[in-house]
């Protein structure tokens, strides 16, 4: 006899069966969408399929276990827009069916076809700071999108290719009070010829969380030119007046990014401080004439859709 975690992976064959939560050891899934991730389309395969490859890790098939990696695995690539779980809250009435256009012979309405027409809509923290990225999904500038729903233990794929998703509702209100956050949001709809979109199960709540989507960083390679670190520390450095020193520390994750510093946290560095950084390569310049102080940069990475990290560095000049 099958073992039940196999007897529940093929819904499609077992598609007449009605299971109860019990019989496969899950709670039942929360009521909202609290996350939602945009991709190329056609970019990940569908799961239990082919296989695809997360990161350095060897090929395997998509499952509810691993979905969330390989989203993230392509958001580092730019090819995913992930709005994880504190970003946004989604919401969806029944769907609509689809009926014959006209009752035949001694029916009394129009027979159902099978086929429905699903929208959802969400609310997004941010929208009103990324104006430009919700004008170019307006616009269709991102292109054709796959889109993934997640509640906090499924995820529900709208393919591009037989469900044709579509965006409105795209923007914000200014709610005039000087107490509100400005809310905003958008609505993905989409028809399928099979009925409701099956929801695939294995997601992690944890995993969503929208902080865990950060770039890391190795450590610096190569060693660091004129700085030495100090003792029982891991980011302060001196060094000596009238030489140049360098360092880099680049991401660990896959794709391409650009590099930013800063002082401090988010400030802009004084020219007299003579700091500078290859955003190509991440690596920090730190001239000959940096005065006599101690400083403190963040170094900050970024790619195309918006995936960020970043590190701190101090610099003690003597």
């Amino acid at each position: 006899m099958a073992k039940l975690q196999a007897f529940m992976a093929d819904p499609v064959a077992n598609a007449t069966l009605q299971h109860r939560v019990a019989d496969f050891g899950s709670a039942q899934p929360k009521g909202n969408y609290l996350a939602v991730a945009f991709v190329v389309a056609g970019m990940l395969p569908e799961p239990y399929t082919t296989t695809y490859t997360i990161g350095q890790a060897a090929a395997a098939q998509i499952t509810g276990s691993n979905i969330v990696a390989a989203l993230k695995d392509l958001a580092y690539k730019g090819m995913c827009w992930f709005l994880g779980d504190g970003l946004v809250n989604g919401k969806a009435g029944k769907p609509t069916e689809m009926k014959n256009s006209t009752g035949y012979g001694s029916r009394t309405a129009p027979r159902t076809t099978g086929e429905v027409a699903e929208k959802v809509d969400f609310t997004v923290k941010d929208t009103f700071l990324n104006t430009d990225f919700w004008n170019s999904l307006r616009a269709g500038l991102l292109g054709p999108l796959d889109v993934y729903l997640f509640t906090n233990r499924t995820v529900q794929v709208v393919r591009y290719a037989s469900e044709m998703p579509t965006f409105d509702g795209i923007g914000y209100e200014m709610p005039g009070d000087y107490n509100q956050d400005i809310p905003g949001g958008f609505s993905v709809a989409w028809t399928c010829e099979r009925g409701q979109l099956s929801p695939l199960k294995g997601v992690k709540e944890f995993d969503l969380n929208f902080e865990l989507l950060r770039y890391s960083f190795a450590a610096a390679t190569p060693a660091p030119t004129n700085l030495t670190l100090v003792a029982g520390t891991s980011n302060r450095y001196t060094m000596t007046t009238g030489t140049a020193a360098k360092i880099k520390r680049a991401v660990v994750e896959a794709g391409a990014v650009r590099y930013s510093i800063y002082k401090n946290t988010n400030e802009d560095i004084p020219a007299t401080e003579l700091v500078t950084i290859d955003s190509d390569t991440g690596e920090v310049t730190l001239a000959a004439g940096m005065p006599v102080g101690r400083y403190f940069y963040t170094v900050a990475a970024e790619n195309t859709v918006g995936v960020y990290g970043s590190y701190q560095i101090e610099i003690v000049v003597k």
